[in-house]
């Protein structure tokens, strides 16, 4: 699925990038316009072809059907300007939207002297006009969202129709809240760790220091130390096998040693939550999201974008 904006953009970018561009070809050859495709010239055929590759990441050279995609996505934003020339006026377009395509165009170039001499090959003769450029893009990009978006709106009744037939699959399963104390065996004897650990226990037991301390002072999780051990919810299916069977087997608010492949854990689980179905209202927001995601692919299909 490409949404739209994959689509834009890579024109975009394939139009005024020279650093995507890789191959050397004849200046007069890279002008002349491609037949029946008014406005297209073969080098921009060929540097979103090549910006193409890139962007889905693959290597090697161009086949005719990537050449084609390119094209075609070249062809729908002249058709799109085209549609949109009477309405971008009105579309407004705030400096930070534009200063963020600026800054992640420019982030594919070594420098800014580097950015400004790849502009000035593509005709663009400073980075004022380029953000002038970004504008009239990004309007262009909003329109096209205006025109899909009567096209790609979910109904209450489309969402609940889909809650009726696959609801059971956005079924929260049983989790627990954990917070843990972790120490790595990878560079030291896994006796050491399990000792330091035992003596962890013992003091929490004891009372003599609470579970948040122990961890700020022995944990090896840097991102959880900090917090107290705090893990948050967790669920079965996310965790490693070798973690995860020992944890849901815990009996809650009883510490407890567990050995993993990376170390020793002394682990707490602090509250646990049984597997439960989702009603409609607090599953919709998902539903509606994936409605319209498959709505505005449909859509921008059908209307050649």
């Amino acid at each position: 699925m490409k949404p739209i904006r994959l689509l834009i953009s890579a024109a975009l970018a394939a139009l005024f990038l020279a650093g995507a561009y890789t191959h050397f070809q004849p200046a007069r050859w890279m002008r002349s316009r491609i037949p029946g495709e008014a406005g297209i010239t073969r080098g921009q055929l060929a540097r979103a072809t090549a910006n193409r590759l890139r962007l889905e990441g693959k290597s090697g050279p161009a086949t005719p059907a990537d050449e084609k995609a390119a094209l075609a996505s070249l062809a729908a934003r002249a058709r799109l300007q085209t549609a949109a020339d009477a309405f971008l006026p009105a579309i407004e377009v705030a400096p930070r939207e534009i200063d963020a395509r600026l800054a992640s165009l420019a982030a594919a170039f070594k420098g800014q002297a580097d950015f400004e001499k790849a502009l000035q090959s593509q005709g663009i003769p400073d980075v004022a006009a380029m953000r002038d450029r970004l504008a009239a893009d990004l309007r262009r990009e909003k329109f096209a969202a205006m025109r899909l978006a009567p096209e790609i709106r979910v109904t209450d009744g489309e969402a609940r129709e889909w809650f009726a037939r696959h609801g059971k699959s956005l079924g929260q399963p049983e989790r627990v809240r954990v917070r843990q104390i972790f120490v790595a065996t990878l560079e030291r004897p896994a006796e050491k760790a399990k000792a330091t650990l035992d003596s962890a226990l013992a003091a929490l037991a004891a009372g003599r220091k609470d579970f948040a301390t122990l961890a700020r002072e022995i944990s090896d999780d840097p991102a959880s130390r900090e917090h107290g051990g705090e893990l948050g919810w967790l669920v079965r299916e996310r965790l490693p096998p070798d973690f995860a069977g020992q944890v849901f087997a815990l009996r809650k608010s009883k510490p407890a040693l567990i050995r993993t492949s990376l170390g020793w854990h002394l682990v707490e689980v602090t509250a646990r939550k049984p597997a439960a179905p989702r009603g409609f209202e607090e599953a919709k927001p998902e539903i509606v999201a994936a409605l319209e995601a498959l709505k505005r692919r449909d859509a921008a299909k059908k209307g050649g974008f």
